[in-house]
C-alpha cells in the first residue's frame, strides 16, 4: 500500500528528467499517472534535446511497469485548449485529478538580454509561466470540485538567483516560484 493508492497525478514535462522522475516516484506510491509532453526534440535554440513521442511511450511503459496505469498525452502547455483538453482526458480515462505537476520547461541559448529575440523570449516565458497557468487553469476547476487536490510547480535556481545570460529562464522562472 502507497501513500497515494487511489489517486491521480497529471504531470507535464514527463517525458524525461525530472518529470519522468517525478511521475515514476508518485507511482511507486500508488498514484496513476497522466503524461504530458509537447514532444518536439528540435526547438530552436534550444541547448540540449527535447522529447519524442517515442521517448513519451518509453515513460509512460516504464511508469506501467510499477504496476499503475499511465496514459501519455502528447499538447503543449503553451496550448491552453489542449491543456482542456489532457485535464479532460485524465479524467475521463483514470479518474480526478489529485496531484497536478507541472514539470514543463526550457530554456534556449544563453546570451545577453539585448540580444535575445521577441520570438525566443516568448517562447520561454509561455512555456515557462503561461503553461503553468494554462494547465492550473485547467485543472483547478475539477479539483475545486471536488474540493481535494495538491498543485506542485517546479522551477530551478534561475527563480530564486539572477544568472548572467539567461534573463529569459530567469524571469519565468522567478515568477512562477511562489
Amino acid at each position: 500500500m502507497g501513500k497515494l493508492d487511489g489517486t491521480v497525478a497529471l504531470i507535464t514535462g514527463g517525458v524525461k528528467g525530472s518529470g519522468r522522475s517525478h511521475a515514476l516516484t508518485l507511482a511507486r506510491e500508488g498514484a496513476d499517472i497522466a503524461l504530458v509532453d509537447n514532444c518536439v526534440a528540435d526547438v530552436a535554440g534550444q541547448n540540449y534535446p527535447g522529447g519524442s513521442e517515442e521517448e513519451l511511450e518509453q515513460a509512460r511503459a516504464m511508469v506501467s511497469d510499477v504496476g499503475r496505469k499511465c496514459i501519455s498525452i502528447v499538447a503543449d502547455v503553451r496550448d491552453d485548449e489542449a491543456m482542456v483538453d489532457a485535464a479532460r482526458q485524465t479524467i475521463d480515462e483514470l479518474g480526478q485529478i489529485v496531484h497536478l505537476l507541472n514539470s514543463a520547461g526550457i530554456i534556449l541559448k544563453f546570451g545577453k538580454l539585448a540580444d535575445i529575440s521577441p520570438e525566443q523570449w516568448r517562447t520561454v516565458i509561455d512555456t515557462n509561466l503561461t503553461g503553468v497557468f494554462n494547465v492550473c487553469r485547467a485543472a483547478l476547476p475539477h479539483m475545486v470540485a471536488k474540493r481535494k487536490g495538491n498543485i506542485v510547480i517546479t522551477s530551478s535556481t534561475a527563480g530564486r538567483a539572477a544568472y548572467p545570460h539567461i534573463s529569459d529562464c530567469g524571469a519565468s522562472k522567478w515568477a512562477g516560484s511562489d
